[in-house]
């Protein structure tokens, strides 16, 4: 590498590493401006926007009087329309140096000062006065002096008529050489100045007093006076590219009075209500081979005029205008095209709005339906047609559509063996053929009244939006077919009662379904399967408000995995228990004006689930909440900040003393907690330690007392069996001697103590392995023993000592002693025993009786027998 690439690589580097510290000094830079703007903090209704090198200030719909005195010095753009503005002065824009688009539209302004945009006329470009009362005086003309750099000038006003002194602005407007965009109302007939030949967009429009009430009646004022539209009228418009003239009393029109606008795209002539169909020949006439796209003549037939038919001459200059794309004439009293009159409008029409007319049934509707002359139309609306008898009747009709429409469907589409095959497999189908390339279809408000069986749109077809909303669909049956491209259908307001459960199987692409306006709520709540909605995984948007929904069943939503928007207000729901895990996008969920009392646990639980990856609004208002001590957990959830829930202090709820309440109150949930105070675990846990407690002192007691009580029980059930005498005479023993011993001392009682007690010395003796009953319990035959016998002779020993039956033998003596009082036991110590191993009743016996010690020499024995037959006798 030589040293002149050396150096032009360092130099290089230089260059990119200074770029980099400039660029990170310039965001540094920007970074600490937009966080000095942002201290700034709007008032009242103000919202603003920061962006880096602007600020808009959003104060529309605020009703407000006047304009904030202390806006951020760097706004760009103020929104104030919708507000109650009377009077412009120069104050309201103090300190306003860098406004360029001020929009103070829809207020009370009925004076504006002279120097009112005097700060302004370096920066302002873009001003809307639309739908004020100002009058176009001397004072007003003088306050546009300035604005020498507007690009847009919008000053309609909602005035009824013109004063004496009003003029057109014109030499205001004469400096202004960069406007381009024009809306006025005040034109008269003179026509329009020289150099307004600059503009592109001209709209002369009136509104009426009140624009938020429209009037579809509307004929127009004298504010806008052109009876006739005329080339030398509109000699100094030529470049416009919009232009709208509407409410201008215009009756007729001269041929070729649009012919010198080279560069038109769109003409809007609504509101002339005097001009009628018959002059858009001398309309049409001038635009031959323009590329012209757009004609607007919404409301151009008397509202009480007969009914107009479209005829081939006033059609006659449509087929040479090779751009023509967009058609709206809607409320014109329009019935029916003449006969072959429709072949004149061009092949690349795409838009057509025919509503709000009273269209009648004819062959040129089979025309526009099969595609003969509209394969290029994207867009139909013929809704609204207010006539009884038209096309409502029959357009479900399989009949209506007849072979030759369906054989020209056919070849459009290619298809050589059957007509619609993709509507065959079902021969109840209502085969609808459209233009393959329709993507919107509006048959709204035809007041069909019929059920919707198996409708089928004849494909291929391209057809995105379907409205068919405001008829009598009181029957929807389906399957609804040849719909796999809508994404769109409204159904809303068909009085629908019976919807079936298969009907939207077949829109595998639909993300839109408004069903609101009808009576669902018994074919909804009997699909406890889900089945209805189950195949519609893309669907983003379902209103069922206005319903009459009592609840849904669990599953109703299964399936709605896309599901973005849920609107279920105006309903008769007391509950809202359905299964929301799968709405993992739900993002507003509307229940309001329904009956809910409250939110179930599952479904708080996966709401709260949903929030915690996606914004979710709520809007829960005008319901029948209740704040008793079952709904506490409610409304701590409503009173959650991560619920985002819309217009939440308006929230009511029914508290315990019947009282209304605000949801979001304070200390609502404390008080609910302390008036629904539970002692239920208290009284639980103290009820099982005293029941611990009794239980255990039963036990002690019983174990205590465990001899007395079986002595006891035994005793009174030998007593209820006659067993025992009730007197105490001696006669009643039938033993003298119950011997009580373990088996180490078997030998010596059978040997030694039977001969010298028994046969020795005349006693009778107990012996249990020859006196207890057979088959008895032995319980039985101890207590029975020790009853019957006089004493009750005890062998001590270690065997005695580690025999439980032994052991229970002498204590039946001991409570034998004690309940009778008689002297009972007599012990035979026959070995020692160390004191330690003895059981605590032995060690009292001993204690507490006397007894006789076996001598361990055979010299001794005589003595011991007769000590023990004297102690037993």
């Amino acid at each position: 590498m030589t040293n002149m690439e050396l150096w032009t690589n360092l130099l290089f580097l230089f260059i990119i590493v200074n770029a980099c510290v400039v660029r990170e000094e310039f965001d540094m830079l920007a970074t600490a401006t937009d966080t000095e703007l942002n201290k700034h903090v709007c008032h009242g209704p103000c919202h603003c926007i920061y962006r880096r090198f602007s600020i808009v200030v959003d104060c529309s719909h605020g009703q407000l009087q006047a304009i904030p005195p202390d806006l951020p010095e760097n706004t760009t753009e103020l929104q104030f329309s919708y507000n109650k503005l009377t009077a412009l002065n120069s104050s309201m824009f103090n300190g306003l140096m860098k406004l360029e688009i001020l929009n103070i539209s829809f207020n009370e302004i009925n004076d504006i000062e002279p120097n009112t945009f005097s700060d302004l006329g370096e920066t302002l470009t873009s001003l809307y006065l639309t739908c004020n009362r100002v009058r176009y005086m001397e004072r007003f003309r003088k306050a546009l002096t300035p604005l020498l750099r507007l690009k847009s000038l919008y000053i309609q006003q909602c005035l009824k008529d013109i004063e004496d002194g009003e003029v057109f602005p014109a030499n205001e407007l004469k400096q202004m050489p960069h406007l381009t965009n024009l809306s006025v109302d005040l034109i008269n007939k003179e026509g329009f100045p020289i150099y307004l030949n600059g503009l592109e967009y001209m709209d002369i429009k009136y509104f009426k007093h009140d624009p938020r009430i429209p009037d579809p009646h509307f004929r127009g004022t004298n504010r806008c006076n052109l009876p006739t539209l005329s080339r030398d009228l509109l000699a100094n418009l030529t470049n416009v590219r919009w232009l709208r003239l509407n409410s201008c009393n215009i009756s007729k029109a001269e041929i070729d009075c649009l012919v010198d606008f080279d560069n038109i795209i769109s003409l809007d002539l609504s509101f002339n209500v005097n001009l009628g169909f018959t002059a858009l020949p001398e309309i049409m006439s001038g635009l031959q081979n323009k590329d012209f796209e757009e004609l607007v003549i919404h409301q151009i037939h008397d509202t009480f005029g007969d009914c107009t038919k479209i005829t081939k001459n006033q059609l006659k200059y449509f087929q040479n205008v090779t751009s023509f794309r967009k058609l709206i004439m809607s409320s014109n009293r329009w019935s029916s095209f003449e006969e072959d009159s429709i072949e004149f409008i061009p092949k690349e029409f795409q838009y057509i709005d025919a509503s709000q007319n009273l269209m009648l049934l004819g062959n040129y509707f089979k025309d526009i339906f099969s595609g003969k002359y509209f394969s290029n139309v994207k867009f139909v609306n013929i809704s609204t047609q207010r006539i009884k008898y038209g096309i409502k009747p029959l357009f479900f009709n399989p009949t209506f559509f007849v072979q030759d429409m369906w054989q020209n469907r056919e070849a459009m589409a290619n298809n050589t063996n059957r007509l619609c095959p993709s509507c065959q497999t079902n021969t109840s189908h209502v085969v609808v053929p459209l233009p393959q390339k329709i993507e919107v279809l509006d048959i709204s408000q035809l007041d069909m009244d019929i059920r919707v069986l198996n409708l089928c749109i004849c494909e291929p077809n391209s057809l995105r939006e379907f409205y068919m909303r405001k008829n009598k669909f009181r029957t929807i049956e389906g399957p609804l077919m040849g719909m796999k491209h809508v994404q769109l259908l409204d159904l809303s307001n068909n009085a629908c009662a019976n919807l079936s459960s298969e009907a939207f199987h077949f829109l595998p692409n639909l993300t839109r379904l408004y069903l609101s306006g009808n009576l669902l709520g018994y074919s909804l709540e009997r699909d406890e399967a889900g089945i209805t909605f189950q195949n519609l995984s893309r669907l983003e948007e379902l209103d069922l408000s206005f319903n009459e929904l009592r609840y849904l069943p669990f599953y109703i939503f299964k399936g709605l995995t896309g599901l973005e928007m849920l609107i279920l207000k105006n309903n008769n729901m007391k509950t809202f228990a359905v299964n929301m895990q799968m709405m993992t996008r739900l993002n507003r969920l509307v229940l309001n004006n329904n009956n809910l009392r409250y939110i179930p646990k599952l479904q708080m639980k996966q709401i709260d689930k949903i929030i915690q990856s996606k914004s979710l609004r709520i809007n829960l208002a005008n319901n029948k909440f209740k704040c008793n001590c079952t709904d506490t957990e409610f409304v701590r959830w409503i009173q959650n900040n991560n619920v985002n829930l819309v217009d939440v202090e308006t929230y009511i709820c029914t508290y315990i003393d019947d009282t209304p309440k605000n949801i979001t109150g304070y200390s609502l949930v404390h008080d609910l907690e302390k008036e629904c105070a539970s002692y239920t675990l208290l009284i639980v846990v103290a009820s099982i330690l005293v029941s611990a407690f009794l239980s255990i002192l039963t036990g002690g007691i019983i174990y205590r007392y465990r001899w007395d009580l079986r002595y006891l029980y035994y005793s009174s059930k030998f007593r209820m069996k006659g067993y025992m005498p009730v007197d105490a005479d001696e006669d009643r023993f039938r033993y003298d001697i119950f011997v009580s011993y373990s088996d180490q001392e078997r030998h010596f009682v059978v040997a030694d103590l039977v001969h010298e007690l028994e046969e020795s010395r005349s006693l009778k003796l107990c012996i249990h392995e020859r006196e207890f009953f057979l088959g008895g319990m032995v319980t039985e035959n101890i207590v029975y023993a020790i009853n019957n016998s006089r004493k009750t002779l005890v062998l001590l020993s270690k065997g005695f000592i580690e025999s439980h039956w032994c052991r229970y033998e002498l204590n039946m003596a001991r409570m034998e002693a004690i309940k009778t009082g008689r002297d009972v036991l007599c012990t035979v110590k026959m070995e020692e025993i160390i004191h330690d191993n003895m059981p605590l009743e032995v060690i009292d016996v001993l204690r507490n009786h006397t007894y006789i010690q076996l001598p361990e020499e055979r010299e001794h024995m005589t003595m011991f027998w007769d000590r023990l037959y004297t102690a037993l006798s």
